[in-house]
């Protein structure tokens, strides 16, 4: 039953330990995008980023 637990247990921190990394991941990656398009204007042009926003052309 122990055993059982510490087994849960090291998989439940695994997953979370993923899904934490991940979203840092994708935090930092639209932290670069937006600095690449606050780049592009003040540069007087825009970049294409590859990110959709809703509402601009």
């Amino acid at each position: 039953m122990l055993s059982r637990a510490a087994d849960h247990l090291f998989w439940m921190a695994r997953y979370i330990e993923r899904a934490d990394n991940g979203a840092a991941g994708r935090v930092a990656s639209k932290a670069h995008a937006r600095a690449a398009r606050v780049k592009a204007r003040s540069a007087g042009r825009r970049q294409n980023t590859g990110v959709f926003e809703a509402g601009r052309r």
